[in-house]
């Protein structure tokens, strides 16, 4: 996700009502306590403390696409300042995992060998070395 998009999601998380956010299906008719309007609507709030809340959103519609998707404008307003910052958090991650394997690939193009070269070169020379004390011996113990 962009720089830009996540700017403006955070613009629009900062200007909007508060969270968290609620979510009260009402299906009555009379406009009683549970709802603020009569007929079959969503109401999203934001609990206050004293009872239902303060409105946020109304939507008018009880059918069943009406309420998941007033279901989902809740649940991703909540969970959105938290995913913002988890998305901050892992490109932070992303970008040092990319600086340390830049550093490790620097290092190995530099004229000085790697540990496994290192390790190959010395066990050729203990190898020759060996060799050559074996020649050694062989010409000294000669009449």
């Amino acid at each position: 996700m962009s720089d830009t998009i996540r700017e403006r999601l955070r613009e629009l998380v900062e200007k909007a009502t508060p969270g968290p956010w609620g979510l009260n299906s009402c299906e009555g008719t009379n406009g009683g306590d549970e709802c603020w309007q009569a007929g079959p609507h969503q109401d999203i709030y934001r609990p206050d403390g004293d009872g239902f809340g303060t409105p946020v959103v109304d939507i008018e519609g009880g059918d069943d696409q009406t309420k998941a998707n007033a279901a989902l404008i809740v649940e991703v307003v909540n969970a959105l300042p938290a995913l913002l910052d988890e998305l901050d958090t892992l490109e932070r991650r992303v970008l040092a995992a990319e600086r340390d394997r830049d550093r490790a690939i620097a290092h190995d193009t530099q004229p000085y060998p790697t540990a496994w070269a290192y390790e190959q070169v010395c066990k050729a020379r203990d190898k020759w070395q060996a060799r050559a004390e074996i020649a050694e011996r062989a010409l000294r113990d000669q009449p």
